[in-house]
C-alpha cells in the first residue's frame, strides 16, 4: 500500500487528520503565547523576554516528564479509539479556555492551558504510535511514519504561522483565536469518530497511579533490554538534533549570514519542507520494508553537511560567494538555505526506519508503554539540547561549531549504537517485513 493509499484507509486517514489537527492546535496556541510574551505582555520586572519564552516552552514539555508512564499504562490497558475521542472533548473545552486566558491577558492562565495541551498530547502520544503497528501491516510502517513525521512539521510550520499571524492584529484577537482553535478541535473531533475500534493490549496490566514511579519504571524496563534501549536512544537523539538546529538556525541566519527576521524564517522553514520530502521518499527509498541500513546513509549526509555549514560560516558574510565544495558558487544564504533542506531530508531517512523498527521489534501488550518512554526520552534529550546550547553561548563559542560538534556527535553515537544494532550500518541492513 501506498502513501496515497494509506492516507485514503479507514485504517490509518482518520487517525492522521486527528493527530495533524491536534499537532495543528498545539503549535498555533504555542506560538500565539511566544508572540503576547514577546510583543505584547507588559513588563513585570520579574522576568525578561528571554526568560518567559523558555518557560513557556518548558511547560509544554514538561507533562512528558510528568504523565507519560500513566499514558502508556492508560493505552495499553484499555481500548485506544475511545482514549482518543474523550482527548478530543478534552481539547475543545481547552480551545475555548485559551481564548478567555488570552482575553484576560492572563500569563498565567495561558501557562496552566498550554501545560494541560501538553498533558493531552502526552497522553495522545503512545496511542498514536502503538495504533500503527496495531491497524497496520509490518510493511506499511515505514510510510505511515514517514506521512506522521510529514504532518507534524507541516502542523509546525502552519500552526506558528497562523498563531503569529493572530497574534499581529489588534482587534478581537482573543476571539479569533477561540474560533480558529474551537474549529480544528470540532475537526478533530469528527475524524477521531471514524477511527476504528483497538482493542486493549494488556487489559489485565495493574494500573500504577505514582507518576514518578512509573514513569521511572517504564524508561528502566526499555532500557535494559539493548536492542530496544539503542533504538530509543537514536530516536531521542534526533530530537536533540531538531531541537538544537532549530534554536541555531535564526542566530546563525542574524550573526553570520546577516539574514533578516522575514528571511530567517525562510532557514526553518527549508528544514521543515526537508523533513517533509524525506518523509514521503523513506517509503520509496526502502521499497515498502524496514530499512535501518538508511540510518547510516543519514549520518554521513548529515556530518557532510555539518562540516559544510562550518565553512560557510567561516566565510562569514552572505555578500560572499560560498563554493565550499569548489561547484555551483552562490549566496551563502542560498546554500545554507539548500543545506537546511538536505539536513531536513537527512534527519527525515534518520529518524522514520527507527520508529517503524521500534514499532515492529516491541511485544503487542508493551506497545504503548514503550511508546510512552520514547515520549519520556525525548523530552529529555530536548532539554538536554536547551542546556547544551546554552553553556556553549555562555562559553562564547560560535554558531557554526556548534552545528558542526552536533553532527559529528550523531556520527560517533551512531557507530557505538551499530556495536548493538549493526543493521543500521548499511552493509549489515536487513530489510524487515514481518515481526520479529
Amino acid at each position: 500500500m501506498n502513501q496515497i493509499r494509506l492516507l485514503a484507509s479507514r485504517w490509518f486517514g482518520p487517525l492522521f487528520a486527528t493527530q495533524f489537527l491536534g499537532a495543528l492546535n498545539d503549535n498555533i496556541f504555542r506560538f500565539a503565547i511566544i508572540v503576547f510574551v514577546t510583543f505584547q505582555m507588559p513588563e513585570t520586572g520579574i522576568l525578561d523576554t528571554k526568560s518567559l519564552v523558555a518557560v513557556t516552552a518548558g511547560t509544554f514539555i514538561l507533562p512528558f516528564f510528568l504523565l507519560s508512564g500513566i499514558a502508556g499504562q492508560l493505552a495499553d490497558k484499555f481500548e485506544k479509539s475511545g482514549i482518543v475521542i474523550i482527548l478530543k472533548n478534552i481539547e475543545i473545552i481547552l480551545a475555548i479556555l485559551a481564548g478567555i486566558s488570552l482575553h484576560f491577558q492572563s500569563y498565567p492562565a495561558l501557562l496552566v492551558v498550554l501545560f494541560l495541551m501538553g498533558t493531552q498530547s502526552t497522553f495522545f502520544g503512545p496511542i498514536k504510535y502503538s495504533l500503527l503497528p496495531q491497524h497496520l501491516r509490518i510493511d506499511d510502517l515505514t510510510g505511515a511514519n514517514g506521512i506522521i513525521q510529514a504532518g507534524t512539521y507541516a502542523a509546525i510550520i502552519v500552526g506558528g504561522f497562523i498563531g503569529g499571524t493572530m497574534m499581529s492584529r489588534d482587534e478581537n484577537t482573543a476571539l479569533n483565536l477561540m474560533i480558529v482553535m474551537s474549529l480544528i478541535a470540532c475537526s478533530g473531533r469528527i475524524a477521531a469518530k471514524f477511527i476504528p475500534l483497538a482493542e486493549a493490549n494488556a487489559p489485565d496490566l495493574k494500573f500504577k497511579i505514582n507518576p514518578i514511579s512509573s514513569g521511572w519504571h517504564l524508561i528502566k524496563s526499555n532500557l535494559s533490554q539493548k536492542g530496544t534501549a539503542v533504538l530509543i536512544v537514536l530516536i531521542s537523539l534526533f530530537w536533540f538534533m531538531g531541537s538544537t538546529y532549530f534554536t541555531l538556525i535564526p542566530i546563525y541566519g542574524k550573526e553570520i549570514l546577516e539574514a533578516t527576521a522575514f528571511n530567517v524564517s525562510f532557514l526553518t522553514l527549508a528544514l521543515a519542507i526537508g523533513v517533509g520530502i524525506g518523509s514521503l521518499i523513506c517509503e520509496k527509498i526502502s521499497r515498502d520494508a524496514i530499512d535501518l541500513g538508511l540510518v547510516s546513509i543519514a549520518v554521513i549526509l548529515i556530518s557532510l553537511i555539518s562540516i559544510e555549514i562550518f565553512f560557510i560560516g567561516e566565510k562569514g558574510s552572505n555578500n560572499t560567494a560560498c563554493d565550499v565544495i569548489g561547484v555551483f558558487p552562490m549566496k551563502c544564504f542560498n546554500r545554507f538555505f539548500i543545506d537546511m533542506i538536505g539536513l531536513g531530508i537527512a534527519g527525515a531517512l534518520y529518524v522514520i526506519p527507527l520508529y517503524a523498527a521500534l514499532q515492529s521489534r516491541i511485544e503487542r501488550t508493551h506497545r504503548a508503554r514503550t511508546m510512552a518512554a520514547l515520549n519520556m526520552t525525548n523530552a529529555l534529550f530536548m532539554v538536554v539540547s536547551s542546556v547544551f546550547t546554552l553553556i556553549l553561548f555562555q562559553l562564547n563559542v560560535v554558531t557554526h561549531y556548534i552545528f558542526t560538534a552536533v553532527g559529528l556527535l550523531n556520527v560517533g553515537v551512531t557507530v557505538f549504537a551499530s556495536l548493538f544494532v549493526p543493521e543500521i550500518l548499511w552493509w549489515h541492513r536487513k530489510n524487515t517485513t514481518k515481526s520479529n
